[in-house]
């Protein structure tokens, strides 16, 4: 199974649809381990996305992961504008 950037799903929401990731608008690398939203089984995951069309995206001005948020196998994200 395919998850995040390898995700063929994920490169059209790119490459066709033409949106971009709030992950990568605020600034951040696609790969960076602060950006882990799933764990649940040891190989931190960033499966959990914000998708802007272009003309929105320049207003992102923050995104990050509620770390300490409880309760799912998935951590909230969090969209400054």
């Amino acid at each position: 199974m395919l998850v995040g950037e390898q995700d063929p799903k994920y490169g059209r929401l790119n490459r066709l649809d033409g949106l971009i990731d709030c992950w990568i608008a605020s600034g951040h690398e696609t790969d960076a381990s602060d950006g882990i939203t799933c764990d649940d089984d040891g190989r931190g995951l960033r499966i959990d996305y914000c998708f802007l069309p272009p003309d929105l995206a320049d207003r992102v001005t923050a995104m990050r992961v509620g770390t300490d948020a409880q309760g799912s196998d998935h951590q909230p994200i969090y969209i400054d504008f």
